[in-house]
């Protein structure tokens, strides 16, 4: 095995482990019984998942630039877009994360508004604060899928044939 197909199982091993975990604790109550604990938890552990999703990205872009294996122009512009999506996914999660733990929106000072108005706020900030826990859940869950599929089967595949060319020629 060569050095980066070794690297690349590796670290993608690591991630696909440590993103299950995270996606499996990501559900209410899984790191603790108390939402803001949960958030917190999911969090700080999702930075730790993040630094092994960023190695795997670039070891799958190394593998673009330095194409081992020498395959074919077509395989490589789709490890490009591969690594583009990754990219692409992984950055409107973590945008998503963030805006849905800020508050959307401040009340504005002064006097005259009602009661009823500053409650439809509040429901709009929760309404907003949920849609960016989806967009969150549902970029992050697609940078998992997408990353872990894919280029490692292709790379396999690559190693494979060179394998057997190497033997038969």
């Amino acid at each position: 095995m060569d050095y980066f197909f070794s690297y690349h199982l590796c670290v993608g091993l690591i991630w696909l482990v440590v993103g299950s975990v995270q996606i499996y604790h990501a559900k209410e109550g899984a790191w603790s019984r108390t939402r803001a604990l949960n958030w917190k938890a999911h969090r700080i552990f999702g930075w730790f998942a993040i630094f092994f999703l960023v190695l795997h990205i670039a070891m799958m872009a190394a593998m673009t630039i330095e194409n081992p294996v020498n395959q074919h122009q077509v395989i490589l512009i789709g490890y490009v877009g591969m690594v583009y999506r990754a990219i692409a996914n992984l950055s409107k999660g973590i945008k998503h994360g963030r805006l849905a733990r800020i508050k959307n929106a401040k009340m504005a000072e002064g006097g005259g508004s009602e009661r009823r108005d500053k409650d439809k706020d509040k429901d709009k900030d929760k309404d907003k604060d949920e849609e960016n826990r989806q967009k969150h859940k549902m970029y992050m869950f697609f940078v998992y899928v997408r990353t872990t599929m894919g280029s490692g089967s292709i790379r396999i595949g690559a190693w494979a044939l060179w394998l057997v060319g190497h033997f038969m020629s």
